[in-house]
């Protein structure tokens, strides 16, 4: 509440800044005052060496607004962070950044310390594509702690991660260590502070979780439910509801008081597929819907539910994994969709599929979201070699083999993997492995992410094939959006009875 009021008590002080500029400027209209103030900003003496050691305008931006001073405190914004300076403080560090992420109201209460990070989910840790940006600027004491694990925006298509002092982003469209921040400055300080137009950093205010459902958010954690698109609502069938990227959170307040996941497909009109037969597939498990009737789940998705609330939270398939127009991998679920990004790494690749928005467009809602202003660009951070060299983008090498040279048409092979970068072990990554068949038809398979040794191994159903016949097959680990590593390799089918 303390840091709400001075955050309310700076923009009143600063908006009365502003309106005296404008009188003090006779002559010129707004729009002009604006554009000469932007030419004229500097960063105030007290906070240049600090701006500058952290990398200046090409890591933080430009300076949006004069310095000004609230309560012995000194503040001045750029496009990515704020300023302070406390004035009466007695040596150590008088001059910070201000947590201004956590205004946001989108903590997932994630446990970290320093060098340590821990909390409910596998996913509530720093991103590795930001993990290095992170260290580079100071860690935990200029960037501040994480406020969410890695989330997915769907409006400007960035993946994105939000800390108390600054918030990193990358576009999809970018190649993996491509690293921006997020500009925080100019959300905070709005439409006083004078910005050139760049939507692709613009900090969206989402809504408040509704505190009915505040203990459902902080268990399934925000990366699952995705950000609140509506406000609570009483549903035509009296039950509650609000409206989530990613899901429909509701509850009977007349019966149990029980918060559920409603039927988010159902309700968007998403028919179920015809049923399919289990696969012989090691990378799949066939869950059947009804009686012996079901549809085969990939691995990677069933470990995403397994620290989700499993089956019994997204719900049991209602179709086949099939590829969507944007290049992703998608299966639908009674309750969501999930998806399978193949660009980016380990346990990041499966995420919810954005349904929340189509179901706030179904009800004729408008996306609620508060104050979005447009923003200067912040420049990609590529001042420092470190973070040119994330595991995505080094030299990688690969070492496969199989537990047998050969096999008889009815055993199971297993195929393995040791993945290297610049000669070091490279964990969390998730090697693709393809089959090449007899008849030519070939098996795509998503091997477990690599371990802390970078090592991963898959068994294989057998092939039913020939003595003598030869298994080609190939392992590809994504350098970039673009560009794979791959090693080829074979065994052999012999011995068969």
């Amino acid at each position: 509440m303390e840091n709400k009021t001075l955050a309310h008590f700076i923009h009143k002080f600063f908006y009365a800044l502003f309106i005296l500029l404008i009188f003090l400027s006779s002559g010129c209209s707004s729009s002009d005052n604006n554009d000469d103030l932007a030419q004229s900003l500097t960063i105030d003496p007290v906070f240049q060496e600090y701006y500058n050691s952290l990398g200046g305008k090409q890591v933080l931006g430009e300076v949006i607004s004069p310095a000004f001073v609230i309560q012995d405190i000194k503040y001045q914004y750029t496009v990515g962070a704020l300023f302070e300076n406390d004035l009466l403080s007695e040596g150590g560090n008088r001059v910070k950044l201000s947590s201004i992420g956590k205004d946001l109201n989108i903590d997932e209460r994630i446990e970290f310390v320093e060098g340590q990070i821990s909390g409910p989910f596998l996913r509530d840790f720093i991103y590795p594509e930001f993990l290095q940006v992170y260290q580079y600027l100071g860690g935990i004491q200029v960037v501040g702690k994480p406020l969410t694990g890695l989330h997915y925006n769907p409006e400007f298509q960035r993946y994105e991660q939000y800390f108390e002092n600054l918030g990193f982003y990358r576009l999809e469209k970018d190649t993996p260590g491509t690293v921006y921040l997020l500009a925080y400055g100019a959300w905070k300080c709005g439409k006083k502070c004078p910005t050139r137009q760049k939507m692709e950093a613009t900090v969206l205010v989402q809504n408040n979780v509704d505190p009915i459902f505040v203990s459902a958010v902080q268990h399934f954690g925000y990366g699952f439910t995705g950000f609140a698109l509506s406000e609570g609502y009483q549903a035509d069938d009296g039950a509650y509801e609000q409206i989530f990227e990613n899901v429909l959170l509701r509850v009977d307040r007349n019966q149990s008081g029980q918060i559920t996941l409603a039927p988010l497909t159902q309700k968007l009109g998403i028919a179920s597929e015809p049923f399919e037969p289990p696969a012989e597939d090691a990378a799949y498990k066939f869950i059947p819907v009804n009686g012996q009737s079901g549809y085969n789940v990939p691995l990677e998705f069933l470990a995403y539910m397994d620290i989700h609330g499993g089956l019994d939270g997204v719900g049991n398939p209602i179709g086949k994994l099939g590829l969507t127009k944007n290049g992703l991998y998608q299966q639908c679920f009674v309750n969501m969709c999930l998806e399978m990004d193949k660009n980016i790494t380990g346990i990041y690749r499966v995420r919810p599929a954005p349904l929340g928005y189509s179901y706030l467009k179904k009800l004729g809602m408008d996306l609620d979201v508060t104050d979005v202003q447009p923003t200067s660009e912040l420049p990609k951070i590529t001042t420092p070699p470190v973070i040119q060299e994330n595991a995505i983008t080094q030299e990688i090498s690969l070492q496969v083999w199989e537990n047998n040279p050969f096999v008889t048409s009815e055993q199971k092979q297993v195929i393995g993997v040791m993945v290297y970068g610049n000669n070091q072990p490279l964990a969390n990554m998730t090697p693709e492995l393809v089959i090449t068949l007899p008849d030519g038809n070939q098996k795509e398979y998503f091997m477990p992410a690599t371990d802390e040794n970078g090592k991963s191994q898959i068994q294989l159903e057998p092939t039913g094939a020939s003595n003598g016949t030869l298994i080609p097959y190939q392992v590809c680990v994504s350098k970039t959006i673009q560009d794979k590593f791959c090693v080829q390799d074979n065994f052999l089918i012999w011995n068969n009875p």
